[in-house]
């Protein structure tokens, strides 16, 4: 799917989504996220079910062992990120959503499949 989306000077950008449908299609044979890093939609909704309450599952720790939470990520983006709930947990609090939910969830999506390839 391809959008335009108007800049701050009126320029024209052309934006790519991935439809939710396509990221269903696809699966583990292409790689979830830009990054590819992942390769099922169920590990992608247990990323964001997770993300906060066990960083260390997710992302990388620098030299110093701090978290490298959202290493790939712009600094400039880090503000744009969601943080009401669910995304609003901290380490070590149990996650918003469960396995059974997380599985609701990648169930529901995978219905979202046209056909089309």
């Amino acid at each position: 799917m391809r959008t335009a989306a108007r800049g701050f000077e009126g320029e024209t950008r052309v934006l790519r989504a991935v439809s939710h449908a396509k990221l269903a299609q696809r699966g583990a044979a292409a790689g979830v996220f830009h990054n590819g890093v992942l390769h099922t939609l169920s590990d992608a909704v247990r990323f964001y079910a997770e993300r906060d309450t066990e960083p260390q599952k997710w992302y990388p720790r620098a030299a110093d062992g701090s978290m490298l939470k959202f290493d790939d990520l712009p600094p400039e983006y880090v503000a744009n990120l969601d943080r009401q709930a669910p995304f609003d947990r901290h380490p070590g609090e149990p996650p918003a959503m469960g396995e059974d939910d997380i599985q609701d969830i990648v169930v529901f999506l995978q219905t979202l499949s046209d056909g089309y390839q």
